[in-house]
């Protein structure tokens, strides 16, 4: 739990100061949404190589250098110019890559009979870290006018709390036995079909979930909310998300498989921004509407790759496919959507584009929640 802490405050607390970036660095709406999916395509970049690196650290190491390299980026992106700030938030979109690919086998490995629970129990860290981060961003920015800067900074005490805790766990770090599980794999798991069904449903609810992260507080400025407002419902948002953990695991364990499940998010997805498109005013609710879709298939997602796969090396692997696939995919979408919102100077177009996301989401989920696992050759 320790590890969630950092594994997605550091970089949503990002989205409700894009206007004072734009407003100190002097940049437009793109080069500011540059900011939000450097992580996403780190994402993408790093995930493949994560499970050969941790084979060779143990899977407890790998968790400390994640954490290390999201401090450092912390730090980095809080100091210089444009530049400093990019590159900065590579090297936590690394960190935070290298994190997402090594719990779920962590998990697998550790708590092979219970991955529902845990994996939802971690997720409920992350939305309430990044909840509370969202929520006090805009105070830390404002208090004796510290600005930005200091505000993306304050985040550095998450991971060196870690550090200092999770230090000891990684002596006795976790090497897997690969060798022997590896040969049975006549061929990689992109070839299976049911490891595609998982990837484009993460996929999917990746893109909904960080352009909603990315761009909501900016969809709120438009409609005439206050910074510190966007940013109480940007929280709101990830705290929502974090709620379907309390809720799942009960229905996961009970359900023959998770086909209804995941219908029943993409629902929950399609009916907040239908909502915050028609009825703007109810903004709050639908905030939490799109936060428990969205949570609810992340969860679902994560649990996939346990779910589906017989062993922690095989979840790694699938791990890897589905973030390398979906980071790479919300991260265009991220850029793409922020140039349709300039070409049209509105975010209209962003609700009616990810609404129907929502549709295709559900018919995946009927595919990916099968009850069945990526046989061997």
């Amino acid at each position: 739990m320790l590890v969630a802490t950092n594994l997605r405050a550091p970089f949503t607390a990002m989205a409700p100061l894009l206007d004072m970036i734009q407003n100190a660095l002097n940049v437009g709406t793109s080069e500011a949404g540059i900011v939000m999916a450097i992580p996403l395509f780190a994402f993408m970049l790093f995930s493949p190589f994560v499970p050969m690196i941790t084979r060779k650290t143990g899977l407890e190491n790998g968790l400390l250098y994640t954490v290390i390299l999201i401090g450092l980026g912390i730090l980095l992106r809080s100091f210089g110019g444009l530049s400093f700030l990019y590159l900065g938030t590579a090297i936590i979109g690394l960190g935070i890559a290298a994190g997402n690919v090594i719990l779920p086998s962590y998990i697998k490995l550790k708590f092979p009979h219970k991955i529902p629970l845990v994996t939802s129990s971690y997720v409920l860290t992350m939305g309430l870290t990044a909840a509370i981060s969202s929520a006090i961003v805009i105070p830390l920015a404002q208090v004796h006018d510290l600005n930005w800067r200091f505000a993306a900074g304050a985040f550095v005490i998450l991971p060196i709390i870690t550090v200092i805790l999770w230090a000891p766990q990684a002596r006795k770090s976790t090497k897997e036995k690969m060798g022997d599980i590896t040969k049975q794999y006549l061929s990689p798991i992109w070839r299976y079909a049911l490891a595609w069904q998982v990837t484009f449903f993460f996929a999917c609810n990746s893109i909904l979930f960080y352009a909603m992260i990315s761009w909501l507080p900016s969809i709120f400025n438009e409609i005439g909310l206050s910074p510190e407002k966007s940013a109480t419902l940007h929280g709101a948002l990830q705290l929502a998300s974090a709620v379907p953990g309390l809720i799942l695991v009960p229905l996961i364990n009970r359900t023959k498989d998770q086909r209804g499940i995941a219908t029943l998010v993409a629902i929950f997805n399609l009916l907040g921004l239908l909502g915050l498109l028609l009825l703007p005013a109810w903004a709050t609710f639908w905030t939490i509407i799109i936060g428990l879709g969205t949570g609810g298939g992340f969860i679902l997602a994560l649990s996939f790759m346990g779910l589906r796969t017989s062993n922690s090396d095989r979840a790694a692997s699938l791990s890897s496919m589905s973030q390398t696939i979906g980071y790479l995919a919300a991260g265009a979408a991220t850029l793409v959507l922020a140039k349709v919102a300039e070409a049209n100077d509105s975010w209209q177009p962003i609700l009616i584009i990810c609404m129907a996301l929502c549709v295709t989401q559900g018919l995946i989920g009927l595919f990916a929640g099968r009850s069945i696992q990526i046989s061997y050759d």
